[in-house]
């Protein structure tokens, strides 16, 4: 009965301790498998984030290397255009070649292991430097026609790279500034590329404007502008364009005056020409009979009559002179205001 007693006590304790291993092991299952969790989740989020700044990095990294690898160039015609490659300096060069479309398609090439440039373009074109150092292109003069777009390819130890270059050539104009008979000021700015902008001082709501397009890419723009009924007597043209800027005066009084000044001077010369010329007849017929009535007169007498007679012709043609410089200024002065 002892033996059975003792036996069952001691069933009791085992299983009593048997629990609490059990609930020991669980509590440290759970306690690894939070751990697990956590560094689960704190894997997760530094994977989120490090994707999230990756792929921030390779489009900053892609949008800063397509600006660097395309450029675009402005010259004026006639100057020198340089497109800038990658420099080569610090790479073994094996091949650098220069694809132009422009009007005509060419290249140019060089390769280091020959030391050997190979152009089909125009002589125009050609290496600003050493090209296994820097393959810049040197163009010089720059005309209507290399306007276009220009890749360079080069081949090194390191990789292949690829650069572009968009070229575009502006033409200055040729201003010009005129008037007509009606006051009507022009004022023109030709050949020019891009187009150019005119503008007048005084500004007036009668100006017109008018634009042609060349077939080599120029354009010439006209602007017209009217004074009829204005007092303004000097016109200002003012001309914009990105390879210069151009200012033009005219006295709009003065191109009148010269306009009207021949269809006025030339009758009214004539006209004093053909009076003075009858008169110097009539002057010389009554000298004549003068002089044979005064045949018997004495010498002092004739000498007096001679020099009244040039004082006479004298004063009859500075009279012709003034009437006829009096006549035409009055007259243009007249139709100027009219105009």
């Amino acid at each position: 009965m002892t033996y059975m007693c003792l036996h069952r006590a001691i069933c009791t304790q085992g299983c009593q301790y048997s629990k609490k291993i059990e609930i020991l092991k669980c509590d440290e299952a759970k306690s690894h498998a939070y751990a697990l969790m956590k560094a689960v989740t704190s894997f997760l989020t530094f994977d989120f984030f490090f994707s999230i700044f990756f792929s921030l990095s390779v489009s900053l990294f892609l949008f800063l290397f397509s600006y660097v690898a395309y450029n675009i160039v402005n010259v004026e015609a006639g100057d020198e255009a340089v497109l800038t490659c990658a420099s080569t300096s610090k790479m073994y060069l094996v091949m650098v070649t220069w694809e132009i479309k422009s009007n005509t398609s060419c290249s140019l090439a060089y390769r280091n292991d020959r030391n050997e440039t190979k152009l089909n373009c125009s002589e125009r074109m050609m290496w600003k430097y050493s090209p296994d150092r820097d393959p810049a292109l040197r163009i010089y003069p720059v005309n209507l026609s290399d306007e276009g777009n220009y890749t360079c390819e080069i081949a090194t130890d390191m990789g292949n790279f690829h650069f572009s270059s968009s070229l575009s050539v502006i033409v200055p104009p040729t201003v010009t500034l005129t008037s007509d008979k009606s006051r009507v000021a022009v004022c023109q700015a030709a050949a020019g590329k891009p187009a150019a902008k005119i503008s007048w001082i005084p500004a007036s709501n009668n100006s017109s404007e008018e634009e042609f397009k060349h077939g080599n890419g120029t354009v010439t723009r006209v602007s017209y502008i009217g004074w009829v009924n204005s007092r303004n007597t000097t016109v200002t043209c003012l001309v914009t364009h990105p390879a210069m800027n151009q200012n033009l005066s005219l006295d709009l009084s003065d191109s009148s005056s010269r306009l009207h000044y021949p269809l006025v001077a030339l009758p009214a010369s004539v006209a004093a020409i053909s009076g003075f010329g009858v008169l110097l007849c009539l002057i010389f017929t009554c000298r004549a009979f003068c002089l044979r009535k005064l045949a018997r007169e004495p010498p002092v007498l004739v000498a007096v009559s001679g020099i009244l007679f040039l004082c006479v012709c004298a004063f009859v043609f500075l009279y012709l002179f003034l009437f006829v410089v009096l006549f035409t200024k009055t007259f243009n002065f007249i139709v100027t205001c009219l105009l």
